[in-house]
């Protein structure tokens, strides 16, 4: 088995559901999380650890990897950085085979499961989003982000103020395919649009088939498992995804102990505990379907508003 590291640099004070996220991580004990953070945390899983970590200190670590004076003063740039993990904390991963760098605003499903399944160690790097993604830890693939081959050069990425989404499709993915890495791009993940008021996928992803939405369909984790539940014909169904992310969401209402909670539904208004199989009406009640043309008019304000926020920047 390939011994795995994930790395988690966050600053500034935690979300409320960050409990949830360390339980998703305790439910995956062959894989370590390496949280580094100017944060204190205390009774974490085994499998989480945490190192103590300054904005300053990473500009610091950074500026002296890549030979020049790196832009870092704001903890969401801390984005473009995470293809230079690799380089940043060689000392904290020289044991592993593979590291990875992950987001917060996700929870996570059975990790080794996916990853045996569709033999991680045949890739040299496994994901192709910045929420999850694991690299062979070689000095070839840990020093990939050098290359020419994406949307903007490393040394302009790392000397820009603002976010150039560096650790998406568009930046180290797209280096790492067009010089001959082999990548995994396969969507097994579920990853929650902000174009709605209800949770359901993103259809878009340039790098697999388009995502399955319901009309009445919920997300939950049970057990270290992500779900997707929903009616096809009047049939309840499951799938089983890697993770379920919602990015950009603020705290959320939790009911419930999470330390000793099995199973959650995940809302876009809260976490709440499930129990027994999901029904119709539970499933409607949580993520409320509102129409198609309903939901188009959403997508429609909301590529209009993104677009006027554009051209003001």
């Amino acid at each position: 088995m390939n011994k795995i590291a994930v790395v988690v640099v966050y600053f500034g004070k935690f979300l409320n559901y960050f409990d949830l996220w360390l339980k998703s991580c305790e439910k995956n004990p062959t894989i370590d999380f390496l949280v580094m953070t100017d944060q204190q945390l205390e009774n974490c899983p085994k499998n989480v650890i945490v190192k103590s970590l300054t904005i300053e200190s990473m500009r610091e670590k950074a500026s002296s990897a890549l030979g020049f004076a790196v832009k870092l003063d704001r903890p969401h740039k801390c984005c473009d950085f995470k293809p230079l993990y690799g380089l940043l904390f060689r000392e904290e991963l020289k044991d592993y085979d593979y590291w990875g760098h992950a987001d917060i605003d996700l929870i996570f499903g059975n990790l080794q499961y996916f990853f045996d399944k569709y033999r991680l160690y045949e890739y040299d790097k496994f994901g192709a989003l910045g929420h999850l993604a694991l690299y062979k830890n070689t000095d070839k693939v840990n020093n990939a982000f050098k290359l020419h081959g994406g949307d903007v050069d490393y040394r302009q990425v790392f000397t820009t103020e603002g976010n150039l989404i560096f650790d998406e499709v568009e930046g180290i993915t797209k280096i790492m395919r067009i010089n001959g890495f082999k990548v995994f791009t396969k969507r097994i993940f579920v990853d929650i649009s902000i174009c709605y008021k209800r949770y359901r996928m993103i259809d878009s992803y340039s790098l697999d088939e388009k995502a399955k939405n319901f009309p009445i369909q919920a997300f939950y984790w049970e057990d270290g498992h992500i779900y997707h539940t929903y009616y096809d014909r009047e049939q309840l169904k499951n799938e089983e995804y890697l993770y379920a992310h919602f990015q950009s969401r603020p705290n959320f209402q939790i009911t419930f102990d999470c330390k000793k909670v099995n199973a959650f539904y995940i809302t876009n208004t809260g976490f709440y505990i499930k129990k027994g199989n999901p029904t119709r009406k539970q499933v409607l009640r949580l993520n409320p379907f509102y129409g198609s043309i309903y939901e188009k008019l959403e997508f429609i304000c909301r590529e209009y508003y993104r677009k006027v926020k554009n051209r003001i920047k």
